[in-house]
């Protein structure tokens, strides 16, 4: 009988995983890239970037149509809903206490500026995507994710993330330091991570990732986040790609799907491989997205700004 645990074995349900995750990117990857162009020119517009030709245009200069629409949709809408915690019990100290805590956390987590990013995300690039985290004494909090940054699996029923067998959130920059120094990556990852990171092709990857992390900082800023807000690299840094892959597995002794999240490095390491309950204690996706004008088709809806990139281009 072959013995299971040997070090073949490991290595070849390793790569086995590897590849599905890479499909499964991919599969993700090829359903969202057709809506780029047009995610391209409602950014540029946005910010007024003006592509010149010598034959009809030869100054940068344009009118803000794109900007003045979406600002001022976004006056309409820009308040932050209000939260306001009841006691059902009649006990007013719990009922004052979970209050401050809320209100504190809003303040502290920056809520109000996240929930009008969220809002830009949508009536530029038609959807709106958060994701939740578990973040220690400060309980849960949630970040606004580049639209670019998170892709879906091409089956899920639109506007419901839990009918979706895998959600990705790419494009997580870290120097590689921090990610050597993170107890949660198995040894085994990290030491893989550092021989690939000085193989010529990680060195080569380290720059790549320095100048799609100036792009992402880019269009981050463009939504309001300021340069206090990003983590800054030293200059010998090595940065590192990660990506986070929620997808499900068959779990034979269960009998039953299991909901699970793995971490790799550059599409090649795998850092971290657990159930989604053993890592945040929830089985459901950390994830909530929303858009303007939903379709039953399609994932990436048209947006606002879809209606005005023709007009804003001829003017």
């Amino acid at each position: 009988m072959a013995n299971l645990n040997t070090t073949d074995e490991k290595i070849d349900i390793s790569q086995t995983l590897i590849e599905k995750l890479k499909a499964e990117k991919d599969a993700a990857a090829e359903y969202q890239e057709r809506k780029h162009g047009d995610w391209d020119d409602n950014y540029e517009l946005y910010r007024n970037k003006i592509k010149t030709n010598r034959l009809t245009q030869r100054q940068a200069i344009g009118i803000p149509l794109m900007k003045e629409t979406v600002k001022t949709l976004l006056s309409k809408i820009d308040d932050l809903p209000k939260i306001d915690w009841k006691e059902k019990g009649g006990d007013e100290d719990k009922e004052i206490i979970y209050q401050e805590v809320y209100d504190a956390g809003t303040r502290e987590n920056k809520y109000e500026l996240k929930d009008v990013m969220d809002k830009k995300n949508v009536l530029i690039y038609g959807i709106g995507t958060t994701k939740f985290n578990i973040e220690g004494e400060a309980g849960v909090g949630f970040d606004v994710l580049d639209p670019y940054d998170v892709t879906f699996d091409p089956y899920m029923l639109p506007g419901q993330v839990e009918t979706a067998r895998f959600i990705i959130h790419q494009n997580i920059f870290r120097p590689i330091r921090e990610i050597l120094a993170d107890e949660k990556y198995t040894d085994e990852g990290k030491e893989k991570l550092k021989i690939w990171s000085e193989s010529t092709a990680g060195v080569t990857q380290s720059a790549h990732n320095r100048e799609q992390f100036q792009k992402k900082i880019e269009r981050l800023k463009a939504m309001g986040l300021t340069d206090s807000d990003f983590k800054l690299f030293a200059g010998g840094d090595r940065v590192i790609n990660l990506t986070e892959h929620f997808y499900t597995l068959w779990n034979e002794r269960k009998g039953d799907w299991e909901r699970r999240v793995a971490v790799y490095a550059e599409d090649e390491v795998i850092l971290l491989d657990e159930t989604l309950k053993n890592l945040i204690g929830v089985d459901f996706w950390p994830f909530v997205n929303w858009v303007e004008d939903p379709e039953t088709t399609d994932v990436y809806s048209d947006s606002v700004a879809d209606l005005v990139r023709n007009p804003n281009k001829i003017i």
